[in-house]
């Protein structure tokens, strides 16, 4: 990024020179193909009919007016006014050689020198929510793209310099765990030997008789009153409560396994029955400047909050706060435990977007809390659908479980390694592996909010856009560097010097760049579709460059020199997305 300053500057120079009043800002950005150079703008156009002249004419003037540098090789004017910079093979040989290094006695290849790279505005303090799973329901595939996308998010805010803490909020209350705590003690179960499996099938069960039974409506309603007093300090040792004490902690050690085993970990957990209690003294205060009390032809009161396009119910007729209190309440916590960060964002699906609408909309009229909310952005997700030839079922609802499209995943790989000269140890541990980095991947190059189309055997193919196929160009390009010819070279690298510039070069050194994109879109699928380009380049560059020769030693090094800097960008590109690579497949 240093270098797209340093051009800014140069025109801005030029233009000051050929006294030309100008203000405001102009575009400076990568053409779409390389052939048409590095970075090119549109200055001359912007400013053309101000200075009385020709666009060419006057991309023409101030092309050479440029005094070259070391920097760039060459400007060109292109189409009716464009210029565009050509950076010099020098620029991208300073380049790699900062991010590709080799030292130490077994020649290993060293992390890229991160400080080469420009930071965004370091020490602000970033909120995180993501992941917060509803408890006593099955991890589905829709927690998954949420934490695919929150984590991703996390470890990019975390490498631009920001102090982040990532926190999850878990449903531990409400209708649907009186559901499955009243089916698991209709069905008998024992406590002490509780399953997940045996909580998952409750739920399904509890949910089916609540619709069409209302003596167990009228069971599970009371249910859940017992277990919102239960949480509220009242003791209670009947069976249903220990139903739920025993599947509370069953789900909370399921969902900190399984993000585990995605590369996740949180700061903090806040709970809804902590959020519920907060939020609805809150709505309850703010009555009637902000909430309306209203009564229903039953004698009970609702309170509901009119929206500029919607009206919604934030306590409900038995007293219980809604989803939308418990996030009113969840922010009055945030503010609380983290009054000094500067943002705080919610990663969340795409069909939440209304009701975080009507969250700060709410939020906002309220004076303890408003000034949170204006931190506060909601970044939505889309869904994920799954197509093609491999059928993947759903035991629960309408969305598969997420160790359930792991495990498919996992199917079809082995299936295409059983040629391959592995134990069935390093099988089953590349196999799993490739099959999470497969579906992040999958989630991760969609634009988020955008819907995801997911097809095991197009995702998994490693000719495809797809994980294997870059993981497979990371470990093709770190098997370089196991041949003794590689070794032998880099023992005599000392005073190699060679000049060349190619697409390799070029997009490896384009990491930075990409890297703020997603943050600023705040969207990891920028950085997803550079990884499978810069895998393309690479395999390019790999068939058509003699990477090892030894008649040309002074290429040799440069090569392994843009070879190593594919490896560090590469690594750290999978890095930020939360994908862990392997050795060899």
């Amino acid at each position: 990024m240093e270098i797209k300053n340093e051009i800014e500057r140069m025109l801005k120079n030029t233009l000051e020179k050929m006294e030309v009043d100008f203000q405001g800002s102009f575009n400076l950005e990568h053409p779409q193909y390389l052939k048409n150079g590095d970075w090119t703008t549109n200055i001359a156009l912007r400013l053309a009919g101000k200075a009385g002249k020709n666009p060419r004419e006057f991309a023409e003037q101030i092309r050479a007016q440029i005094e070259p540098n070391k920097n760039i090789e060459k400007i060109e004017v292109a189409g009716p006014g464009y210029l565009n910079f050509y950076l010099s093979p020098l620029f991208y040989y300073e380049c790699i050689s900062k991010i590709g290094r080799f030292a130490g006695t077994d020649n290993e290849i060293y992390p890229i020198k991160y400080k080469n790279f420009e930071k965004k505005e370091k020490n602000q303090k970033i909120l995180l929510e993501h992941s917060s799973p509803n408890l006593f329901k099955p991890f589905h595939i829709g927690h998954m793209v949420n934490n695919a996308i929150g984590e991703s998010l996390g470890r990019i805010f975390k490498f631009l310099g920001y102090e982040l803490r990532q926190i999850s909020f878990p449903s531990d209350v409400g209708p649907g765990i009186a559901k499955t705590v009243w089916a698991l003690k209709e069905q008998k179960k024992n406590i002490e030997t509780l399953t997940l499996q045996e909580i998952a099938d409750a739920y399904v069960k509890g949910v089916a008789e609540y619709k069409e039974n209302e003596e167990v409506k009228k069971e599970i309603d009371q249910i859940n009153i017992d277990i919102y007093n239960y949480l509220y300090g009242e003791k209670n040792e009947s069976e249903e409560i220990k139903y739920y004490q025993k599947g509370r902690d069953l789900s909370l050690e399921h969902f900190k396994e399984i993000t585990q085993k995605l590369g996740s970990h949180f700061d903090e957990m806040i709970f809804e029955s902590q959020a519920e209690v907060l939020g609805k003294e809150i709505v309850r205060k703010n009555i009637p400047e902000v909430f309306k009390e209203v009564e229903n032809e039953d004698g009970s009161k609702t309170v509901i909050f009119e929206g500029k396009n919607y009206t919604n119910v934030f306590i409900n007729s038995q007293g219980f706060g809604t989803y939308l209190t418990k996030d009113i309440g969840l922010l009055k916590i945030k503010k609380e435990r983290y009054s000094e960060v500067e943002k705080s964002f919610v990663v969340t699906d795409v069909e939440q977007k209304q009701h975080f609408e009507m969250v700060k909309e709410a939020g906002e009229k309220i004076a303890e809390i408003s000034d949170f909310v204006q931190k506060s952005e909601y970044l939505q997700h889309g869904r994920m659908n799954f197509s093609g030839k491999v059928k993947i079922s759903s035991r629960y609802g309408n969305v598969p479980l997420a160790l359930d499209v792991i495990s498919k995943v996992q199917e079809n790989l082995l299936e295409k390694m059983v040629e391959r000269d592995f134990t069935e140890e390093e099988k089953k541990l590349i196999s799993e592996r490739i099959a999470i980095a497969t579906l992040k991947y999958s989630i991760l190059k969609v634009t988020s909010g955008k819907n995801i189309s997911f097809d095991v055997e197009k995702d998994t193919d490693p000719q495809g856009n797809s994980a294997p196929y870059i993981i497979y160009a990371l470990v093709r390009a770190k098997s370089i560097f196991n041949q003794d010819l590689a070794k032998q070279f880099l023992n005599e690298m000392n005073n190699r010097f060679y000049l060349e510039k190619n697409n390799l070069m070029i997009k490896v050194c384009r990491f930075s760049k990409k890297v703020q994109e997603s943050f600023e879109l705040k969207s990891p699928h920028v950085l997803a579709n550079y990884a499978y380009d810069l895998a393309q380049e690479f395999n390019k560059f790999y068939a058509e460059t003699k990477i090892l020769d030894e008649k040309e030693k002074n290429k040799t090094f440069l090569y392994l020199q843009i070879t190593s800097s594919f490896i560090n960008v590469m690594e750290k590109s999978l890095e930020l997305l939360g994908i862990k690579p392997v050795e060899k497949m």
